[in-house]
């Protein structure tokens, strides 16, 4: 409910309350009414934190001050927030129980991208946009939240021939995100002369890395080609390695590709997020 005053002719909406006690002006965080036997909350001090300065991992409550009291806070974005690596760009926070949280974004939020994956691992997941902490409602109409892609998977050949060895070791290639992924490694080794390869690459702000891939093509009848996987783009999944072509190796470990972040990470919690669309929300909300 919103109390209001009426001041010259007009009624204006009431941001503060005072009530004065013990000589002195105290300021009211909250009323209440009785209404059908039952005393209700009428009225909530707004607290609006208005953030313009470029964040890295941030968490509204303690940018609030960590507060004691029930409130209505309201956060406001207008500048660029992005994330540690292993971090979401923006937490909530756990706020005083009743409390009203409201998020309106206006600017950038990112994900970190994850790395890709080695010779003995899968592609690394992608990081949250937002990660929800307390039941909020968010206002993205005029902002962008864009989750990290997740890291290609990575690849380890080994033919075990003791007359014409072949043995690869293929990084995946990195995902999209504020703090891109890295491709990880590429070496490959063979007795053959005619040895394929390329070298994975890392992410990039929008886009994910190219996985790397490894083959042979000297001999005929042996060529074979493998592809690490590519990262992932802004809020998408990186790819698996994966067999492209020829004879399958004796000693083979393909490795999935990483999960993508999420743009709003719900963390079963009531959220509702107003304004979404393709273009200003990369990623999943769950």
């Amino acid at each position: 409910m919103t109390i209001l005053i009426k001041k010259n002719n007009q009624w204006l909406t009431i941001k503060n309350i005072h009530n004065y006690q013990n000589n002195q002006w105290k300021n009211i965080k909250q009323c209440y009414a009785k209404q059908s036997g039952t005393w209700q909350s009428v009225w909530q001090n707004v607290i609006i934190f208005i953030n313009d300065t470029p964040q890295t991992s941030i968490n509204i409550f303690e940018l609030m001050g960590n507060p004691t009291s029930t409130g209505n806070y309201i956060f406001i974005n207008n500048a660029e927030i992005v994330a540690n690596y292993g971090e979401p760009a923006l937490k909530t926070g756990i706020f005083p129980k009743k409390s009203k949280l409201t998020i309106i974004n206006n600017s950038y939020i990112r994900g970190y991208g994850g790395n890709g994956g080695s010779s003995s691992s899968d592609g690394q997941p992608g990081g949250d946009a937002i990660f929800v902490d307390f039941p909020c409602e968010i206002d993205n109409q005029n902002g962008f939240l864009y989750a990290g892609g997740g890291g290609g998977g990575g690849i380890y050949l080994s033919n075990g021939a003791a007359q014409y060895p072949t043995y690869s070791k293929v990084g995946g290639g990195g995902g999209a995100g504020s703090i891109f992924g890295i491709a990880t490694e590429n070496y490959s080794h063979s007795g053959y002369a005619g040895v394929l390869s390329r070298n994975p690459s890392n992410g990039d702000t929008v886009n994910g890395g190219k996985g790397g891939y490894t083959g042979n093509n000297y001999v005929p009848g042996t060529a074979f080609m493998y592809e690490a996987g590519n990262g992932g783009s802004l809020g998408e999944h990186g790819a698996a390695a994966k067999w492209i072509s020829g004879p399958m190796k004796s000693i083979q470990e393909l490795y999935a590709g990483g999960a993508a972040g999420l743009a709003i990470n719900k963390n079963n919690l009531e959220v509702t997020v107003l304004n979404i669309n393709k273009e200003n929300i990369k990623g999943e909300i769950r």
